[in-house]
Parts: C-alpha cells; sequence; structure tokens
C-alpha cells in the first residue's frame, strides 16, 4: 500500500496522463487541461463500471496533479504527483485505467510504446498478486517477477528521457529502490508481498517517538 498506490502510482498516473494531455496538445491553458482531465475522469469512472470495479466518488483536475501552476508542470521545476486527497483504492482503480489509456493512446512512437509497456507491466504486477495467495506458485512468481522488472526498466526510461528534454515527469523516489527488494524478495521465496504490512512496525516509530519527546536532553543517551 505504502509503496505502491501511495507511493510510485502517485508519480507513475499523472505523468503518463499529463504527458498524454501534451501529445493531444492540450497546454494553452489549465481550463483546457482541466477539461481534457475532466473528460479522462468520465472515462475512468465508465472504465470501472464496466470492469466491475468500485467507481472513484472524486474528481480529478490539474490541481490534484501536480504541485505548481505551470501547465502540465513543465518549466516549473516541480513535478506532478496524485494529491493525497486520493485514497489508496481509488489510487488502484485509477492506475488500472491508465494502464487501458496508455494502451488506447499508443501511437507507436517510441515514448507511447514504453509508457504503455511501463503501465502494463504495473498492473499485471497487481494483477498476479491480488488473485495469487500469500505462497505464490511458480508461474505466479516468474509472472510478477517480470512484470515488476519490467515496469522498473521501462520507468526508468521514461524518466531518463524526460530529464534529457528537461520536463517535469516521472520523478524518481526512493521507494522504487524498496519496489525492487520486493520484486527480488518475491523472486527468492515466493511470498506474497501483498500478505506482509509495517502497521506494526509503525506502531513502534510511534511509541519511540512519544518516550523520546518526553525525555530530558541529559538522559536521552541512556
Amino acid at each position: 500500500l505504502h509503496v505502491s498506490h501511495l507511493g510510485l502510482s502517485r508519480d507513475l498516473a499523472p505523468s503518463a496522463l499529463l504527458q498524454i494531455v501534451k501529445e493531444m496538445g492540450v497546454e494553452a491553458c489549465l481550463a483546457a487541461v482541466d477539461e481534457a482531465l475532466r473528460i479522462d475522469w468520465v472515462e475512468c469512472k465508465d472504465f470501472c463500471k464496466k470492469n466491475k470495479m468500485k467507481q472513484p466518488k472524486s474528481s480529478i483536475r490539474f490541481s490534484l496533479l501536480a504541485f505548481g501552476k505551470a501547465p502540465l508542470g513543465i518549466d516549473s521545476g516541480e513535478f506532478p504527483a496524485l494529491s493525497s486527497k486520493f485514497k489508496g483504492a481509488t489510487v488502484k482503480c485509477i492506475n488500472a485505467y491508465v494502464a487501458d489509456l496508455c494502451y488506447r493512446k499508443n501511437t507507436g512512437t517510441e515514448i507511447a510504446r514504453v509508457r504503455a509497456l511501463c503501465t502494463w507491466a504495473y498492473q499485471t504486477w497487481f494483477h498476479v498478486l491480488d488473485n495469487a495467495e500469500m505462497w505464490v506458485t511458480d508461474y505466479e512468481r516468474s509472472r510478477a517477477v517480470s512484470a515488476g522488472n519490467t515496469f522498473l526498466l521501462a520507468y526508468q526510461f521514461l524518466a531518463n528521457r524526460a530529464r534529457k528534454d528537461k520536463v517535469c515527469l516521472y520523478y524518481v523516489r526512493p521507494k522504487f529502490h524498496v519496489f525492487k527488494h520486493m520484486v527480488l524478495r518475491l523472486a527468492a521465496t515466493g511470498r506474497n508481498p501483498r500478505f506482509d504490512a509495517s502497521w506494526q512496525e509503525e506502531d513502534m516509530v510511534g511509541i519511540c517517538k512519544k518516550i523520546g519527546a518526553k525525555t530530558h536532553k541529559s538522559n536521552f543517551a541512556l
């Protein structure tokens, strides 16, 4: 949840969406961008309904995709990211829709093909693990590991190309390193990472924080 839906997805989904909007030539003003995103959001809800997924209740607009006011994040020096207003379940629906959108908007260019591959591999990773038990089969392990590695390589390509073109898209954060370890651990052990969580560790961190905050600095080392 924290690594994927509340982490990597917040970078991948808006970058892919805004890149497609830019390729459509919609970048004259934020109103035009918001209208394009509104149409995408309607399509997203229809996609969820068609595939029997829970439809997201909120709406999507540029202000929920990026920090800064520059169109498409270009020249703003800041990367687009989904707002924290989107919960993990909603982000999961957005992931599925973005993968389908990138497939339909694949114009055959190198960027479009890699983008479609990236979002498809990312969605395949979730699809395989969501339908697997705690200990995956050899086939599920092979498919999930292949999808995870493909996603990382494709995202790396998109991030490098964006940097080369001096465009603020496809931000690379430390969670990508954590995701790689998840792929490696799945390949080595066959344990589905969907069944692992960090709730207890987070509770422990909270307890230690409270103790540390109430400790006098002269006794802190003890």
